[in-house]
């Protein structure tokens, strides 16, 4: 892409202020402009394919820098994990987040068949029956 330096200077700013006035204002010489004449060069300039291409080059790479990778987060949970100065709570949710990402909080069952599928479920029913009948029990024994 072939830019002159103004036209670059004007990709640039309108990525950083989102504002195509102030992108020519401080791109080119506007200083006896009208600020509708700001604007309509900066619409003229928008409107230019190799502009339009840049800027939008400018904000994919933008947003490709804004947003944390897996190294970054793990190395933040990490961090944040080991930090002596933070607050235990906050320690302690730093250490779920990487046990969260790294699988071990997650009941891992292979089902092969349906018939398989069939035995996990009435064995978890029976575990939550078991565990209602538990708690029913026992607030039948507090009532006593």
């Amino acid at each position: 892409m072939n830019l002159t330096p103004k036209q670059e200077s004007f990709s640039q700013l309108v990525v950083k202020y989102g504002d195509y006035s102030k992108a020519y204002r401080e791109s080119y010489n506007s200083e006896n402009m009208k600020p509708e004449t700001v604007w309509r060069k900066a619409k003229e300039l928008v409107d230019n394919g190799k502009v339009t291409a840049r800027i939008v080059e400018l904000q994919t790479e933008l947003k490709d820098k804004n947003i944390a990778d897996t190294k970054a987060l793990l190395r933040f949970w990490t961090n944040s994990m080991n930090n002596t100065v933070l607050e235990m709570k906050d320690r302690l949710r730093a250490s779920e987040m990487l046990a969260k990402h790294l699988g071990m909080f997650t009941e891992k069952i292979q089902i092969n068949s349906v018939e398989d599928k069939m035995k996990e479920l009435y064995r978890r029913a029976d575990q939550v029956i078991e565990e209602y009948n538990r708690k029913m029990q026992l607030e039948q024994e507090l009532k006593q």
